[in-house]
């Protein structure tokens, strides 16, 4: 797991120091969202990159296996897979993306997030 940090780096990292986390910093997080999805996806391995937002505190530990595991069964079909809850007709978080979208990902350029 990559937990990228910005304005509150400092205030974070006793926190984050005792948990199994690897800790990325992104200096230009007042830049917008994308520079840390960047960092993040950077920072990762694996077969998918799934973007959770630290403010979303009532999501429960089921509900993000429930999308990892619905995640796993697309990407077995599709190298370009990915997943996102839907609520209401409205795209949500968090997002997984296959690791075939890490290049597209580091390239992508709109400061709001990952994204069209």
């Amino acid at each position: 797991m990559v937990v990228v940090t910005g304005r509150d780096a400092e205030l974070l990292a006793p926190l984050l120091g005792a948990l199994p986390v690897r800790v990325v910093y992104n200096a230009g997080f007042a830049q917008g969202l994308t520079g840390s999805i960047q960092k993040g996806v950077q920072a990762a391995a694996g077969n998918g990159y799934m973007i959770c937002l630290a403010d979303m505190v009532l999501l429960e530990p089921g509900e993000y296996a429930l999308l990892e595991q619905q995640f796993r069964l697309y990407r077995e079909a599709n190298q370009r897979a990915i997943c996102l809850p839907v609520y209401e007709e409205q795209k949500g978080n968090p997002v997984i993306f296959a690791d075939s979208y890490k290049a597209a990902i580091a390239a992508h350029k709109a400061l709001k997030g990952a994204g069209k």
